[in-house]
């Protein structure tokens, strides 16, 4: 049976991408700034180098993916309405960093970040500059010349050191919530998961049991 939706006050949201979408958001994300709305954009995926669907806020300060669920034979009751599209798009934060850094490590001269960041096949990558704030970019880069020049260049010793604390914050994470990854990176309780002891321990038992039955 299709989900039922509440559908709430609608909001404007500038979107050259679709004709409309349901979309999972935190309500403040769409909050407009003046005659500025809120704007769904495609840009370029730092892990896979093709188009990518994202959600900048009306001040271009917050950037968030737009992660696609897409199931069969699915579509949305919404108030008086059947939407026969049933996929459910879920917006997550981002860190801007991650989409801005492939320009600054393939950048070949020095320039300022807003020339850094021309995509021609992705125009809308102008709007990540207001999100990169110089202490977001000194994480991963140093500046050179005068800070209105905003002219950057990647510095690989501190990218290492900024992507290896994120990935251990990521492990403690798991940790406390005892979730576990396999070797496909899909995340799984801890309660599912048999480890080669138990597997053993398995074993042992049902050879015990094998001889116990041939006695």
């Amino acid at each position: 049976m299709p989900p039922k939706a509440k559908a709430m006050a609608p909001k404007k949201v500038h979107n050259s991408q679709s004709d409309g979408m349901v979309l999972l958001c935190k309500d403040n994300v769409l909050n407009n700034s003046g005659d500025t709305t809120p704007n769904i954009m495609k840009l370029r995926h730092p892990h896979s180098n093709q188009a990518a669907l994202f959600l900048v806020n009306a001040d271009h300060t917050r950037i968030q993916e737009i992660v696609t669920f897409n199931e069969e034979n699915r579509s949305w009751f919404i108030d008086e309405n059947v939407r026969s599209d049933g996929k459910l798009h879920l917006a997550t934060t981002v860190n801007p960093l991650y989409l801005a850094l492939p320009y600054l490590i393939n950048a070949t001269t020095l320039s300022p970040l807003d020339q850094t960041l021309i995509d021609r096949e992705f125009p809308e990558t102008r709007h990540l500059l207001k999100c990169l704030t110089p202490k977001l970019l000194s994480l991963v880069a140093d500046r050179k010349g005068d800070e209105d020049m905003n002219v950057w260049k990647y510095n690989e010793d501190k990218t290492v050191t900024w992507l290896s604390n994120k990935v251990n914050q990521v492990m403690r994470l798991l940790e406390e919530k005892h979730i576990h990854a396999n070797e496909d990176g899909v995340a799984m309780s801890s309660t599912f998961v048999k480890t080669k002891a138990d597997t053993d321990v398995i074993r042992n038992k049902g050879k015990g049991y094998q001889n116990q039955s041939m006695n």
